[in-house]
């Protein structure tokens, strides 16, 4: 990962981690590194201030893909790697979580490309660069449909009914931190 990942909760961590493993064995997923990937992913975006944690020049957070690739645009190097990284966690956790959020305005296929876009330029980035992790970035975009139905069927059995689809919401709100 290149990005440090905050955790607000310390059982976050263990539960989502719990719920990774069951999905990835219900589902039959094998795992080359993605369900730790996607248990940190989880653990931080169980908050969504982290989920729209790039902010723009006033101080105010991108909430579109389409203000995350305007952002993207402008920034080179290091930033625009961390960048893409957040581009591509935040179309896989919104098609994964947010899919019926996303339908009603039409944009599914548009987080699903992009973020698959950018999970392949992190790979070749890292790749060039010489940095490690260019594997699990290129077998994020590869599996990225894939992933996104792990974490809608995630969402949908094992956080369940009291799930609002509202991403301003916190995630970390349904989930009962005492179960881990």
């Amino acid at each position: 990962m290149i990005s440090k990942r905050l955790i607000p909760h310390p059982k976050l961590k263990q539960i989502f981690g719990w719920f990774v493993k069951k999905t990835f064995h219900d589902l039959e997923i094998r795992n080359g590194g993605e369900s730790s990937y996607l248990t940190d992913l989880l653990s931080e975006f169980a908050r969504s201030e982290r989920v729209f944690k790039v902010l723009d020049a006033q101080g105010r957070p991108l909430r579109t893909i389409v203000e995350l690739l305007e952002a993207r645009q402008k920034t080179e190097d290091r930033q625009g790697i961390e960048l893409d990284q957040h581009i591509g966690d935040y179309s896989l956790f919104m098609t994964g979580f947010f899919v019926e959020f996303l339908r009603r305005g039409g944009f599914v296929n548009l987080y699903r490309e992009e973020g698959m876009r950018a999970y392949w330029r992190l790979s070749n980035e890292i790749r060039f660069s010489g940095m490690e992790g260019s594997r699990l970035f290129g077998d994020l975009a590869a599996d990225f449909d894939r992933l996104s139905a792990a974490l809608h069927y995630l969402r949908n059995t094992y956080i369940g009914k009291k799930w609002v689809d509202d991403p301003s919401k916190d995630v970390a709100e349904v989930i009962p931190l005492h179960r881990a």
